[in-house]
């Protein structure tokens, strides 16, 4: 289950599902969620319109683990002072491996016992 805050380095950012045609999501047509670091909201789309149902939770936290991973950037300071998508900090490519890594990452740190 989603949960409706979450804290980032002692911020408390917000989280916001709002239907798949909001117009904060389809401003440029693709996008399934955002993080606003100076609103403190990380906004995901419910999904509405897919007709696989079991396949919604699964991306909603793979799109929410990339807007947290963005939110940690920010809140480190590193998203503000990389303001092209060529620079690591907010490339799309670089957030969505350590969104799509973290859980495993996150496993074999508990497993070699150095968390």
């Amino acid at each position: 289950m989603i949960k409706n805050k979450v804290n980032i380095l002692g911020v408390e950012y917000r989280i916001i599902e709002v239907p798949f045609d909001d117009s904060s999501l389809c401003e440029d047509g693709d996008r399934a969620g955002y993080c606003c670091p100076y609103s403190k909201d990380i906004v995901i789309s419910d999904f509405g319109n897919w007709t696989a149902e079991d396949a919604i939770e699964p991306a909603q936290k793979q799109i929410l683990r990339h807007e947290i991973t963005h939110a940690f950037l920010f809140e480190s300071g590193l998203g503000y002072n990389s303001r092209s998508d060529e620079n690591w900090a907010i490339n799309e490519e670089m957030v969505d491996w350590i969104a799509w890594k973290g859980p495993q990452i996150y496993e074999a740190w508990k497993e070699a016992g150095c968390i």
